[in-house]
């Protein structure tokens, strides 16, 4: 399933905590994220659902602006990706 960019959807993934707790981590369009190996702040700009084929991940696109003052986009797993708590 392909998410429109700019429109207000969400996804929600499920994160272990501890063996009995879970929690709900939320990944929106307009988010700010950064790598979990670290990193520039990122926001989301789309998401890509590709969890109904075994083989595939799902993927955000996100963009950020380097050094040089450019934008810089690119797509990374959901699952490398930790929301910045602003």
């Amino acid at each position: 399933m392909r998410i429109p960019r700019g429109r207000e959807l969400s996804i929600y993934l499920t994160n272990k905590i501890s063996s009995d707790k879970m929690t709900e981590i939320k990944f929106v369009v307009g988010t700010v994220v950064t790598l979990k190996s670290g990193g520039p702040k990122m926001t989301i700009t789309d998401i890509n659902l590709k969890s109904w084929k075994d083989d595939d991940k799902d993927m955000a696109t996100c963009c950020w602006i380097n050094d040089e003052k450019e934008d810089i986009y690119r797509s990374f797993p959901l699952d490398a990706l930790t929301i910045i708590q602003e």
